[in-house]
């Protein structure tokens, strides 16, 4: 879920703003994280599992606030990281409690946000304990797709970094890749996986079609 415009813009007026690059960490657990706003880039936000095993929460991306959830639970188990490089607006507890003081509504619709945000790393995490390996790999590279400038679709993720969100091993998720592309679903470049057919890999993400010549093994 985004915060709607007009509410965004008051939030990070003044905000310092941070720069990570892919793959680094923007908070990690032992951190009571803060409210940090999304300007550029994908971040994946994820649990570890008492047997040590990443649980993806969710993805998110540009109007998008991250930590929220966190602070105002007092919760400091998950972790962010930069799947792309990213900027972020880094957002003042007294801003906020200022603003909200001035419009009541933009707490409402903060908290609206974070109730969303619960709710759908509720429904993820669950899903990951169920769902087969090819349905997790192909939610998660449609959740991180955009289009690029040549009008291709494009997950900016790499095979590593794909493993660690669906809970498995590079090569498991390397095989699959595999199968998606001999069924022509997906190209992989480094550090990319261009989506060639996204009607059909969506039919596979929702369990609405059968993934023919996949015989991948989940191990996770």
């Amino acid at each position: 879920m985004t915060v709607p415009d007009d509410i965004w813009e008051r939030l990070i007026e003044g905000a310092a703003v941070t720069n990570t690059a892919a793959g680094d960490a923007i908070y990690r657990a032992g951190e009571l994280p803060r409210p940090i706003a999304l300007l550029s880039g994908t971040v994946r936000l994820f649990l570890f599992t008492t047997g040590g095993r990443q649980v993806t929460i969710r993805f998110a991306g540009p109007g998008e606030l991250i930590g929220l959830v966190g602070y105002l639970t007092g919760n400091d188990t998950s972790e962010a990281h930069a799947v792309t490089d990213v900027s972020a607006a880094m957002l003042s507890l007294e801003h906020i409690h200022e603003i909200g003081r001035q419009e009541p509504e933009i707490l409402w619709a903060l908290a609206r946000d974070a109730a969303t945000s619960a709710v759908d790393a509720l429904k993820r995490v669950a899903d990951a304990t169920t769902e087969p390996l090819t349905v997790r790999v192909a939610q998660h590279l449609l959740g991180l797709a955009t289009a690029a400038p040549d009008g291709s679709i494009v997950a900016p993720v790499s095979h590593q970094v794909l493993a660690e969100a669906t809970g498995t091993a590079r090569e498991v998720v390397t095989r699959t890749l595999r199968g998606f592309r001999t069924q022509g679903l997906v190209e992989t470049r480094k550090g990319r996986i261009v989506i060639t057919d996204p009607a059909r890999l969506t039919r596979v993400a929702t369990r609405t079609a059968p993934q023919e010549g996949s015989a991948e093994t989940d191990i996770s």
